[in-house]
C-alpha cells in the first residue's frame, strides 16, 4: 500500500496523475520490527496517458527491503477527452 501511493504521488508530482493499473512488488528482504525505515519514488517516464514510476523501502544504511514498479493511467475524462475518448 506504501509503495503504491507512493508511486501515485510521483507520477501526479511530474504532472500526470492517473490510476494504477499494473504495481509489481519484490520482496528483497524481512523487515524488522520496530525500525525506522525510508521509502522513495520517482516517476519514470510517459507515454501518452501511461506513465511508470518505480520506488523502494529500505533501511537507513540503504538495504533495500522491497522495490516496486507501477503504471498508472489517466482517465480520458481528466484530460478533457470524455468518456469513451482515448
Amino acid at each position: 500500500m506504501i509503495l503504491d501511493h507512493l508511486l501515485g504521488q510521483a507520477v501526479a508530482a511530474a504532472g500526470l496523475a492517473g490510476m494504477t493499473g499494473t504495481l509489481s512488488v519484490r520482496y528483497r528482504a524481512p523487515v524488522p520490527y520496530g525500525t525506522p525505515l525510508l521509502a522513495t519514488a520517482e516517476h519514470t517516464r510517459s507515454e501518452g496517458r501511461k506513465s511508470w514510476a518505480e520506488g523502494r523501502i529500505a533501511l537507513p544504511d540503504g538495504t533495500v527491503l522491497a522495490e516496486a514498479t507501477g503504471l498508472f493511467v489517466t482517465p480520458a475524462a481528466w484530460l478533457g477527452g470524455g468518456p469513451g475518448r482515448q
